[in-house]
């Protein structure tokens, strides 16, 4: 059947090879529903090979850029039976295991209606890519599309490797959980005589470690972040396998906004992250050249996505684009100052009341930043869910409050808005979160005050390239709740709550002023 089938293609073969490599072509995965769990791991961690392997084959499923299908469990279940009857069992015996076992599923899948049609519309949606191309003078297929149809079959094997949970010793003893696995994956390959064989195409192996006081260590609950963190790994990588990578030709441009013979259905999503290339002559030879930095600005169903060029000079029509696999994600880092506290006192209290308030003006310190792009999954670019944490020191206007154990720490959820010119991007943020200020003097014992605020602020933001970004931000804070307030004045213990605040007086004015300078990382 697979002779045949190859001969019926082949007697369609047309005269002029088009170049299929300009435009990503869907390829075909056949996914298990289960996964290799080595001989180390201990017999009660082995289900957290079935949570890998459904976790990856969901995301896997949902992803455009696959035309995914999902064998039987009865197929792949001799496969795992060889690997989990021997100690010894390594990349080779799954090999051996697939050759063994699937191939003839494979062959049947390869020889199916089913299969020839879902092949036929990858081609076909080639084909509207490429029409003006082409001009419509065949219809017949070329001989790269008849390879991409002989070879666009992938079958992977997730596997855990490793399992090890630790506990750090000390005043507050952590729990450390740490999961190592990966995705085989293979190639399948059909000959020009028929012949087909299972290629080892790629392993991917990745580690994710979680932490946790060992009094909240829960390990079932920790495993679920560990397992949803390593898929999130190994499909980051899986996007950046060659054969997986978004490939296009800008197919017109106007200013820097060029289309891409790219759509939704193919992958191409929303805020996704493009190196813009060009073919150059260096030495007599054609090389390809990444000439500027490109995201996805306008995404659907149905139309070709539009990109937006940050770096770079504007190109002519014709260049490529090739895909650059992020997660989403952006990790930042870098300096803040607090400034006017003094002058807005944060609260002020009735005359008479033995409350101290704050007696500094300002803090400086440290701040981190975790930010997930959320807009991209409903159609809003650029939209992303923050989390803020800050360490300062604070910077007494009376010199006995001077000292190491005078701080503050800040812990904020934050939603921002990116606007895009070129290279640089004004930012909106507003969030919510909590301060805490501990201090300590001669007289008083053991200031704690915890407060919930209000932010709002702006920000700048400079591409320094493909994955840094260079920022600068100026925040109101205004205080809106006290949580807490205690201190230890002449041996006496004070203690008051939210639902003190009236009595004591406090009314809340503006808060203060933020400004941080640091750097951003896209991964």
């Amino acid at each position: 059947m697979i002779k045949l089938l190859v001969m019926s293609l082949v007697v369609a073969i047309s005269v002029g090879a088009a170049d299929v490599g300009d435009v990503f072509i869907k390829k075909t995965i056949l996914s298990p529903q289960s996964a290799w769990v080595f001989s180390d791991v201990e017999a009660d961690e082995h289900d957290l090979g079935n949570q890998f392997a459904n976790t990856f084959a969901k995301k896997i499923k949902r992803m455009k850029r696959f035309d995914f299908v999902q064998f039987d469990p009865a197929v792949f279940q001799p496969v795992y039976e060889s690997l989990h009857a021997t100690s010894t069992a390594n990349i080779d015996s799954v090999t051996h295991a697939l050759k063994t076992h699937v191939l003839d599923d494979i062959e049947t899948l390869i020889t199916s209606d089913a299969y020839k049609r879902r092949r036929v519309r990858a081609i076909q949606q080639h084909r509207g890519v490429s029409f003006a191309k082409t001009k419509g003078k065949s219809s017949a297929y070329t001989v790269d599309e008849l390879s991409i149809l002989m070879n666009a079959i992938y079958v992977y094997i997730p596997y855990i490797k490793s399992v090890a949970t630790t506990t750090v010793e000390g005043p507050n003893p952590a729990t450390v959980r740490t999961i190592t696995g990966g995705v085989l994956w293979y190639n399948v390959q059909m000959s020009s005589t028929g012949n087909i064989d299972i290629v080892l195409a790629d392993n991917i192996e990745r580690t994710s470690t979680m932490v946790l006081p060992a009094s909240m260590a829960i390990e079932s609950l920790m495993d679920i972040g560990i397992i949803g963190s390593l898929q999130s790994k190994t499909i980051k990588a899986t996007k950046a396998m060659p054969m997986f990578t978004l490939v296009s030709k800008t197919t017109s441009v106007s200013g820097r906004d060029y289309t891409l013979s790219l759509t939704k259905d193919s992958g191409a999503n929303l805020d996704d992250l493009f190196f813009l290339q060009e073919d150059m002559d260096v030495d007599g030879r054609v090389k390809r050249k990444t000439v500027g930095i490109m995201r996805i600005a306008q995404s659907s169903q149905d139309n070709w996505v539009v990109g937006y060029q940050h770096t770079g000079s504007v190109r002519d029509r014709g260049g490529y684009v090739i895909e650059s696999p992020r997660r989403g994600f952006q990790l930042g880092a870098g300096i803040q100052q607090f400034s006017e506290i003094q002058a807005a006192q944060i609260l002020k209290y009735a005359d008479g009341n033995q409350v101290s308030t704050l007696p500094f003006k300002t803090a400086s310190g440290w701040y981190a930043s975790l930010d997930y792009n959320i807009g991209r999954h409903f159609g809003v670019s650029q939209l992303f869910l923050g989390v803020d944490y800050s360490g300062l020191a604070l910077h007494s206007a009376i010199g006995d409050f001077n000292g190491s154990g005078n701080r503050v720490q800040t812990y904020h959820t934050r939603v921002s808005k990116k606007f895009w010119w070129q290279r640089h991007a004004l930012r909106l943020d507003i969030g919510t979160g909590t301060e805490w200020f501990r201090l300590s003097n001669n007289q008083i014992k053991d200031y704690e005050l915890k407060l919930r605020s209000m932010k709002y602020g702006i920000g700048y933001e400079l591409m320094l390239g493909s994955r840094w970004l260079l920022t600068a931000t100026a925040t109101q804070s205004r205080i809106i709740r006290l949580s807490k307030l205690s201190y230890k004045l002449n041996d006496t213990r004070y203690n008051y709550s939210a639902s003190d605040a009236n009595q004591l007086g406090v009314h809340y004015n503006r808060g203060y002023m933020t400004y941080q300078w640091g750097v951003r990382v896209d991964f």
